[in-house]
């Protein structure tokens, strides 16, 4: 059995059994924006507008600030919010998970437990691509902007903890990203940073085939990436990763016990 706790450099990418074939034949990934994710809280922040006018932040928290006091006030937050939407609007973002013994992922990401898993380490992709642990919180991250005093340079420097924060909810998935400006949905990565391709315990039927295009990628590149497989624990709850199909066995045969003659409890009376 692989060991449960796995190095901080290995990551993990869930993926469904339909896209084995693509992803080692083209060595690609698949990144998406931040908006097609499925976590409508993706990138959302909190904003907290200083004014240092005292009349002119009255005038803009009025309850009528829809009908635009203070309309310079108005138009550069708005041009703010605009420029922070379009510098999201230009990211493509692929996630990893630090482990591949999660039933949710499997269950959310890899087809029901019927896909893959891509063992890679960090080398996956190069020094052109933005890179980290997302951190989850209770509360959404803030950004202080100052009127008339604010860059979008400075604003720039807190949207990568934006990207990287999400909400404890997801804290299970225990995720790692990559992003970069890009238009480009799919990205080539390093093959010598695929070390094995786990297959989904529903995933026993696919074996020849998973085999055959793996030992393509092996021949194609000089790399040696092995198949493991994801079974079930015996008596928990969890997922273990070996080298082999593994037929679940679940009848225990403990040794013996001297009881009391009257201690029902233990005799199961």
């Amino acid at each position: 059995m692989i060991p449960k706790k796995f190095d901080n450099n290995d990551i993990f990418k869930y993926d469904c059994f339909s896209n084995l074939a693509r992803t080692l034949n083209n060595e690609t990934l698949g990144f998406s924006k931040l908006s097609d994710y499925n976590d409508p809280f993706e990138s959302e922040f909190s904003t907290f507008l200083h004014i240092s006018n005292t009349e002119k932040r009255k005038n803009f928290m009025a309850s009528d600030v829809t009908q635009k006091k203070e309309q310079d006030v108005w138009d550069s937050y708005q041009r703010t919010m605009d420029w922070i939407n379009n510098y999201f609007s230009t990211k493509r973002v692929t996630c990893f998970s630090y482990s591949p013994i999660e039933p949710l992922m499997w269950a959310h990401y890899a087809d029901k437990h019927k896909g893959v898993c891509y063992w890679f380490d960090k080398t996956v992709f190069d020094q052109n691509y933005t890179s980290g642990d997302v951190v989850y919180s209770s509360s959404l991250p803030k950004l202080h902007l100052d009127f008339g005093r604010t860059k979008n340079t400075e604003v720039e420097r807190h949207l990568n903890n934006f990207i990287f924060t999400k909400s404890q909810s997801w804290a299970y998935e225990k995720e790692f990203r990559f992003y970069i400006s890009s238009e480009e949905s799919v990205h080539r990565f390093n093959p010598e940073a695929l070390k094995f391709v786990i297959l989904g315990m529903r995933s026993a039927s696919e074996v020849r085939k998973v085999h055959e295009i793996v030992h393509s990628f092996n021949q194609r590149n000089g790399v040696n990436v092995r198949v493991l497989y994801a079974n079930m624990s015996s008596d928990r709850y969890e997922m273990e990763i070996n080298s082999m199909t593994i037929e679940r066995f679940a009848i225990h045969c403990p040794e013996r016990k001297e009881v009391d003659d009257f201690d029902f409890w233990q005799i199961g009376i």
